[in-house]
């Protein structure tokens, strides 16, 4: 992530799924809330590789990424977060009742915590 490369970060992989709505495949991740879509699953893979880094970028820089996280149900682990993992199981419910195209696991890269 570009805007973060002067920061320390830490790689947390979520799942993201990818389902067919009318002529888009939409890429949902539950752990954040975030969804992108495209006409292919390639194009839905990009388009949401670019809104969670738009989205990382903004909660850091406006300073909210503790009260982001944590309303989302993320826990601060060792320098980093732990993401929720109820989301998971809603991830594989959604694939399974939408006849899912495909469950990925994408890596986030969360800026580290301060331990002042």
């Amino acid at each position: 992530m570009p805007g973060l490369s002067r920061m320390q970060t830490t790689s947390v992989f979520v799942g993201v799924v990818f389902v067919r709505e009318g002529d888009y495949i939409v890429a949902y991740c539950p752990a954040l809330e975030l969804s992108a879509y495209g006409k292919t699953e390639a194009e839905a893979k990009k388009a949401f590789e670019e809104t969670l880094e738009i989205f990382i970028q903004e909660i850091t820089r406006k300073g909210s990424l503790d009260r982001v996280l944590r309303k989302l149900g993320w826990v601060p682990y060792m320098q980093s977060y732990q993401p929720p993992a109820l989301p998971e199981q809603k991830l594989w419910e959604m694939y399974q009742n939408n006849s899912g195209l495909a469950v990925r696991k994408t890596p986030v890269a969360i800026p580290q915590l301060s331990m002042s």
